[in-house]
C-alpha cells in the first residue's frame, strides 16, 4: 500500500498551510517581532488584518476584511502552538464590546 491514511494533526497542518495566506503569518510574525516582551504579547485582531491587508495590496488586488472571517484566515493559533508558543484568543461574548484579540506567550518549561 503507498498511500496511507493521513492523521488528524497532518490534515489540520496541509489544511491551514493551504488555507492561510503567507501575509498572514507574515504580519503576525512582524508584531510578535515589534511588541516582544518576556510577560507576553498582545496582538489586536484588528492589527492583523489591517498589516496582512497592506502586504496583500502590494500587488494591486483589493482583499476586504470579510475575507478573512470567510475563509477563516486569523485560524492561526495552533501552527504557532507547533512552534512553541502558548496561544490564546479571546473575543467578546454576546453581551460584551471590546476588541477581539490573541495573547501570545512563551510556554512554561519545567
Amino acid at each position: 500500500m503507498s498511500v496511507v491514511p493521513i492523521t488528524p494533526k497532518e490534515a489540520q497542518r496541509q489544511h491551514l498551510t493551504r488555507v492561510i495566506p503567507d501575509e498572514v503569518y507574515e504580519a503576525v510574525n512582524e508584531i510578535l517581532v515589534e511588541k516582544y516582551r518576556d510577560s507576553g504579547i498582545t496582538i489586536y485582531q484588528n492589527e492583523v488584518i489591517s498589516r496582512a491587508i497592506e502586504k496583500m495590496q502590494t500587488d494591486g488586488t483589493c482583499v476586504p476584511a470579510e475575507d478573512f472571517f470567510k475563509y477563516n484566515w486569523l485560524d492561526f493559533e495552533t501552527p504557532y502552538i507547533d512552534a512553541g508558543w502558548a496561544v490564546s484568543f479571546v473575543k467578546p461574548a454576546y453581551n460584551e464590546s471590546f476588541k477581539a484579540y490573541w495573547v501570545f506567550n512563551k510556554p512554561c518549561i519545567k
